[in-house]
């Protein structure tokens, strides 16, 4: 995973192995749907995206590199 900005340069890379997951899907869905759209619209948000089919990757960092002031 690279994450990179142009100004000022800078960038961070996790690297290591990937699994695909999906017994968590709704909750992971949940978590990011609550942080974006508040506590209260998060579930709601969630139980509808998870209509279709999703599935979360799991990285396990083995490394990080980063460039520029992160």
């Amino acid at each position: 995973v690279c994450v990179a900005a142009e100004s000022p340069a800078r960038h961070v890379t996790l690297e290591g192995p990937v699994s695909l997951d999906e017994s968590a899907v709704v909750e992971d869905l949940t978590l990011l749907a609550s942080r974006y759209a508040g506590a209260e619209a998060g579930p709601g948000i969630a139980a509808n995206i998870a209509k279709v089919p999703h599935i979360s990757l799991r990285l396990k960092v083995e490394k990080v590199r980063t460039f520029g002031k992160i």
